[in-house]
């Protein structure tokens, strides 16, 4: 006869089941994570420990963590009223991603709109953190000494160069 105080032996194994079957799951899928990460040739390990595209060194001429091949995209400022000016398109990398400038003039940058990583640009040098999200963002830089100027998306996985001459 059976109670209400009494364990039936189909639910005591219920919770057992429940265990074996997730670890199953978790084993499938580390398994299977492993897998797929040393199918892909153009994926190796980074010295920080993150996984990077092969290529990636993390230097300015690198768009979009070199996927397209590292390709670097020119663009020069033209001067108007006294002012350097540049239009980079946001949209899928920068581009250009490398910009030259004159020493002695200030600049400004036109970044078109971007979204998911091109949702902001940051200027590390100037504390400069920009959202592209709302029509893009007037970046304006004062006179500037001549040298290389990094910039890069919010995440830091595509990046730009300001050369000034």
């Amino acid at each position: 006869m059976y109670n209400d105080t009494d364990t039936h032996p189909v639910r005591r194994n219920h919770l057992g089941r429940h265990v074996i079957v997730a670890g199953l799951v978790l084993l499938a899928f580390f398994a299977s994570y492993g897998w797929a990460v040393s199918a892909r040739p153009d994926v190796v390990t980074a010295t920080d420990g993150l996984d990077a595209p092969a290529g990636y060194a993390g230097d300015p001429e690198c768009s979009c963590c070199a996927t397209d091949g590292g390709e670097r995209i020119e663009g020069r400022t033209t001067v108007e009223a006294g002012v350097q000016r540049v239009y980079v398109d946001a949209a899928f990398g920068y581009s250009p991603n490398v910009i030259r400038a004159v020493a002695g003039m200030p600049i400004e940058i036109t970044f078109s709109e971007g979204d998911g990583c091109m949702a902001e640009v940051v200027f590390p040098g100037f504390d400069i953190f920009e959202d592209l999200t709302r029509g893009g963002a007037v970046i304006t830089l004062p006179v500037l000494e001549p040298g290389e100027y990094s910039f890069s998306c919010g995440m830091q996985m595509v990046f730009g160069t300001l050369v000034v001459e």
